[in-house]
Formats: structure tokens, sequence, C-alpha cells
């Protein structure tokens, strides 16, 4: 079976770069969530800053109502919904077929594995096996917040309600008051991807003649959010004071796209950027036969961590090609529910 994607608007290369800089980082933590700290000691806050909030913000970036709440549910589940669910059931469905084989490797009491794994993402915060596919949700239930403040307020008063959403999500962090399917993580994460949208209303994704400079005002910036930035972590409920919950990562963010925005095509990175919902949904299944791997060698943590990176990037890459020849429908490279998709709002 061969597969064509859709074609669509031509893409931009340096969005895809910003992609694909996230999709390295979140590998990289997976893989060892210290190793930014041990090159310089503030670093991984100030990755963290803008490392979750960005894809909120590029999402934003292309956000549009479409033809009304049918073609939008439609797109919003074909992009993200369906992918969830793809990849929630194929990695633990991977992971068993993984448990299974180490049999022959380790002790069989060391050998467990939850069946309820499948069902998980309806009753538990955490999962075992694909935690990284929370943002997916979250993402989904961000489009449909700010589909609806636009949909039924005016302009001034859904920046409004922006606010005091993200007030009362950021108040359920301070009391670790979880919400189901990870709704608290979207409510913090919608300014972020109102910014995006900001951005994209205001034209700053047209080409300017002073494009090319902007790196020269990013690197100060860049010095600053370094000393100033704090932990931010949505999934674990982990921010700072409010102020600095929106202000560093709105600084950080402005400052990576200005720093972004010259550039062109850069091989391998745009291509992750592109296909970062495929590395997202296959990257932690694909780390724990790589760790178990390179655990067993003996070398030093931060040799370790480069490899183990490295190997797992190509893995996913390999996975890449795969998903989008067998599988475009389940991946977000083709329509999963077509224009007879049919849904009304009051």
């Amino acid at each position: 079976m061969k597969a064509t994607v859709t074609p669509g608007k031509p893409r931009i290369p340096y969005i895809d770069f910003m992609k694909g800089l996230c999709i390295m980082l979140i590998v990289m933590t997976h893989v060892e969530g210290t190793f930014f700290d041990q090159l310089l000691p503030n670093l991984n806050n100030a990755l963290q800053s803008f490392r979750i909030p960005l894809y909120y913000f590029l999402s934003g970036l292309f956000f549009k109502t479409y033809g009304g709440i049918s073609d939008f549910s439609r797109k919003k589940v074909n992009n993200l919904l369906i992918p969830f669910v793809f990849f929630h059931v194929l990695c633990c469905a991977t992971t068993l077929i993984i448990f299974e084989l180490k049999e022959h490797f380790v002790r069989p009491q060391e050998i467990k594995f939850v069946w309820t794994c499948f069902i998980e993402p309806l009753y538990l915060r955490d999962w075992h096996y694909t935690v990284p596919l929370w943002f997916l949700l979250s993402l989904f239930e961000v489009n449909i917040i700010y589909y609806c403040l636009q949909r039924w307020l005016r302009p001034w008063a859904v920046m409004s309600m922006v606010a005091l959403v993200s007030v009362a999500g950021y108040l359920l962090f301070l009391h670790h008051i979880e919400l189901p399917l990870h709704f608290d993580t979207a409510m913090v994460g919608l300014p972020y991807f109102v910014l995006g949208s900001m951005f994209k209303q205001h034209g700053a994704l047209e080409p300017k003649r002073f494009d090319r400079w902007l790196w020269v005002m990013a690197i100060p910036l860049f010095i600053g959010i370094y000393f100033v930035a704090q932990p931010i972590d949505i999934h674990m409920q982990v921010v700072p004071h409010y102020l600095l919950l929106y202000g560093v990562p709105f600084v950080a963010i402005s400052t990576l796209f200005a720093a972004c925005k010259p550039l062109g095509y850069v091989p391998v990175i745009c291509y992750w950027g592109r296909y970062s919902l495929i590395i997202l949904g296959t990257h932690a299944t694909i780390l724990e036969p790589v760790k178990l791997f390179f655990n067993h060698r003996g070398f030093s943590t931060m040799w370790v961590a480069g490899c183990t990176f490295v190997v797992t990037m190509a893995i996913a890459t390999a996975a890449i090609w795969l998903f989008i020849r067998w599988f475009p429908k389940f991946t977000a490279q083709q329509e999963f529910f077509g224009p007879q998709w049919k849904v009304s709002l009051p």
C-alpha cells in the first residue's frame, strides 16, 4: 500500500526548525533529566521556560476556525485525538512485547506489565508507558477552549477570559488539584497558544526586511533568560510566580522566534520538526530497549545519555518513514474522518 500525503500550503522552514529543536529537547530530557544541568547549572530551567510552552505557541500560529464547528472539530480529532489513541494503543502493545522479551534477560519476578495501561488515560494522571502523549490531549482541549471563546465572545472579552482561565489553572496548580484528562494543563497552556495566534494575526509570519538582524537582539535576551528562569513543568504542576510563568516564556518564545526566522531549511532538524508528532508518539517506547542496552555498557552517564539520544532519534527517523507510508490516517498525514463529519452547537 502506498500512501500519499494530502498537498497543502508550502511549509515554513523556520517553524519546522523550531518544532525540531523542541522535540530534540523533549527527547533528551526523557533520556536523562539532569543532562542539561550537567552542562550549565541553570540550563535546564532556561530550556523549560520555552520547551513545552513553545509547542502550544507553534500550534496557536496556525489556529483557525475553518468553516465552523464541524470542520474545526473534525480537523482537531483527525490531527490530535486519532494520533493520541493510535500511539497510545500501539506503544502499550509494543511495551507488552518488550516485557515478554525481557524474560530472557532478567529474573521473571522483575517482569511486570500493567494490563490496565490501555485505559489509564481515562482515570489516571500519569500513565505507565505513554506519558509524553498527555500533550496531545491538552492541546486538543486548548483548541476547543479557544474556539468557544472566539465563537461566543467579543475580542476584548476573549482576552479577559483567557486571563481568567489561566489564573484558575494556576490556582489549581498551586493547590495540586488535578482535573481529568489533563484539563488543568490546558487552562495553564492557553495563553501560550493565544500568543501564537496573536503573532499570526499581526503578520509575524510574513517576511520582513529586518528579519536577518533579529538574532542580534536575541543574544542578550537569551543570556537574561538563562539567569532569571525558574522550573516550569506543566505536566507535573511545577510553576513559578504567575508573572514568571508567562513573562519569561513569552520573552523566551519571542526571542527564539526572532532568532530562527532568518533561517532556511536545515536538514534533519526540519525533517524532525515536520514529523515531530510521530517522534512524540514513539520515542518513549524506543527509549526503553535503547536505555537497557547502553546502561549495561558501563560507560559514564553523559556518554550513555548522548548515545541513547542519537540511537533513539535514528530509530525514530526510520519510524517516521514507516508511519507516513503505512499509517497516514493515524498520524495526521491524511484525514481519518472525511467531510461527512457533522457536529452542531447552539
